[in-house]
């Protein structure tokens, strides 16, 4: 073995060191709890979904799923999906000619009104004025 290569060696072996003792954490097992719940509200963000729905599908109560999502990504699982639809919506405002009332139908929302003022709570500014600005 080169001498040069000793380096690159220790620092994979570091590598897998950590990643070891990170899949033994209380956080990576945390982390597995929700994966199923995620991986729905990523595939069913834009239906109406509840916390009793995800927390049942982990097999948790729902103050103690609340508490370990948010322990986890920081924000609340409402929170979450909120995030999710609003990215969509900025996106599909970006490169759709659908009208705004189209995307809060889409993104899960039947109140066109209600969307857009979540929008501009999340945004600073309403629909309609991201999809100009964005069109400039």
């Amino acid at each position: 073995m080169q001498l040069d290569a000793i380096p690159n060696l220790i620092s994979l072996l570091a590598l897998i060191g950590r990643t070891v003792q990170q899949a033994k954490s209380p956080l990576y097992a945390n982390h597995k709890r929700i994966e199923q719940s995620l991986r729905y509200i990523h595939e069913h963000f834009h239906t109406q979904l509840t916390l009793q729905q995800l927390a049942d599908m982990e097999h948790l109560s729902v103050s103690h799923y609340r508490t370990v999502f948010t322990d986890i990504l920081g924000v609340s699982p409402y929170e979450y999906i909120l995030l999710q639809r609003m990215n969509r919506a900025c996106d599909l405002l970006r490169n759709s000619l659908l009208s705004c009332a189209e995307i809060a139908e889409m993104i899960g929302y039947e109140d066109q009104r209600y969307f857009s003022r979540l929008f501009k709570l999340k945004t600073g500014m309403t629909p309609l004025s991201y999809k100009r600005r964005k069109q400039e």
